[in-house]
């Protein structure tokens, strides 16, 4: 049996994504920071092909081959299939993590930090802000307007807190999204949300 053959014969287990990966590196940091990448990562919470993601992203398969090469490059991907379809090889690819999460000395230092910490906002917000936009123009909040139900919740608190009452908060919400990773699977009667939190000691003016 030649080698094309047993690519298109033999069936391997998929590999699992692992449930987190920490960013060490600022380069990589910026690999994911991209709003087009971030929708790219959002498609491989299962294995997709380049021709599969193509046309939900709208795209020609040569700026997604660019994209999907960086992602392969930072290991935030990886090939979880081959096969031959016509002769020619097909790829799937599939997140190396259920999340990312940047490492905590990114966000040190002074001038020399600020690349990091603006590639960390980036990545979050600027992703946030597309899918709210997206969402508001799709019609997705005006059921939820008419109906009065909890869909949508956007806001900025300011909280002063002692000590011991911003290690309780933390510690309590830490819980609850430990309690969140059950919900991390797509299943078909499920929806996708999408919830953002910044929590942080706020600068003196």
């Amino acid at each position: 049996m030649d080698n094309q053959n047993q690519l298109d014969t033999i069936e391997e287990p998929l590999p699992v994504p692992e449930d987190e990966m920490i960013i060490n590196d600022l380069e990589t940091l910026k690999a994911v920071s991209d709003p087009f990448r971030l929708s790219i990562l959002e498609l491989l919470s299962e294995p997709r092909t380049v021709k599969e993601i193509a046309p939900k992203l709208k795209v020609g398969k040569t700026k997604l081959y660019y994209h999907i090469n960086v992602l392969e490059k930072h290991g935030v991907i990886r090939v979880v299939r081959k096969r031959f379809v016509s002769g020619i090889l097909e790829k799937s690819y599939q997140i190396a993590a259920m999340r990312f999460r940047p490492a905590p000395e990114l966000l040190q230092g002074s001038e020399e930090g600020d690349a990091r910490r603006q590639a960390i906002f980036d990545s979050i917000f600027d992703a946030t802000r597309t899918d709210f936009i997206r969402s508001a123009k799709s019609g997705q909040f005006d059921d939820s307007v008419e109906k009065n139900e909890k869909k949508l919740f956007i806001g900025r608190t300011l909280l002063c807190l002692t000590e011991a009452q911003a290690r309780s908060f933390a510690d309590r919400f830490d819980a609850m999204m430990e309690e969140f990773k059950e919900y991390e699977i797509n299943t078909p009667d499920s929806t996708p949300y999408v919830l953002t939190i910044a929590f942080f000691t706020k600068a003196k003016e």
